[in-house]
């Protein structure tokens, strides 16, 4: 498998969501109109610094659960220096995040239950299956392989 460009496309992904996010959030920080248009907004400062605080805490939460991990697994995915690890199938591939559109899966590895968030998976992963995990240390990105 192409682990390199599998990484890669989702470390773009998460900047190019960042971006958007930045944009976005300064567009409603100082766009006075924009507030002007609702009546819980025009009439109430309280409730323009509340949504425009909640704004802020989005983006700071977006940045510190998925920029900066994956920001710290860019240099092994440059030097193409992936964490590897062996182990059975805890559970089958459950859906997750919002709308599904994330999946992750726990394996146990030596012992040690570990879940990982799934870029690229077999199809036919059951429960108690042996699978090879090849996945980034501090974002728990994995594509997982099954092993015959």
């Amino acid at each position: 498998m192409i682990y390199q460009e599998i990484f890669n496309k989702r470390f773009w992904i998460i900047i190019l969501i960042l971006i958007i996010g930045i944009v976005s959030a300064f567009f409603f920080l100082f766009n006075k109109e924009y507030w002007e248009n609702y009546e819980i907004t025009k009439n109430s400062r309280a409730a323009r610094i509340l949504f425009k605080a909640f704004l802020f805490v989005l983006v700071a939460g977006f940045v510190w659960l998925e920029v900066i991990p994956i920001t710290k697994d860019k240099s092994y995915i440059d030097n193409k220096n992936y964490e590897v690890c062996y182990g059975e199938t805890l559970q089958e591939v459950v859906d997750g995040g919002l709308f599904g559109l994330s999946k992750s899966i726990i394996i146990n590895v030596d012992g040690t239950e570990c879940e990982f968030n799934l870029l690229k998976y077999d199809k036919n992963i059951k429960q108690g299956d042996k699978v090879k995990v090849t996945y980034l240390p501090n974002s728990k990105y994995a594509v997982i392989e099954k092993q015959e």
